[in-house]
């Protein structure tokens, strides 16, 4: 699952037995790699990440990270923040 995908509370996911599954949840919840879900069967499903393309932009210094983050959170950009230097995105 890309990223996007792995915050859900209700959807049908597509398991890699082509098998579907109906995703319901209480609440919006954000699934990592290697994370498992229990089925009512008693089954197991493990959460994969899929590779995606990023774009890490390094920061000159502490001030820079800092405007560089908030700018670009500012347009509601999903971001990661690897250290003080980097700063991962999505590539479009």
């Amino acid at each position: 699952m890309i990223s996007a995908d792995r915050f859900c509370r209700r959807k049908m996911l597509t398991l890699d037995s082509g098998k579907e599954v109906m995703l319901t949840l209480e609440k919006v919840v954000g699934f990592r790699d290697n994370d498992g879900l229990e089925l009512e069967n008693g089954d197991w499903v493990r959460i994969k990440s899929a590779k995606e393309d990023v774009i890490d932009i390094i920061s000159k210094n502490d001030k820079h990270h800092s405007l560089l983050s908030w700018h670009l959170g500012n347009r509601h950009l999903a971001i990661e923040l690897i250290n003080k230097k980097i700063i991962r995105i999505e590539k479009d």
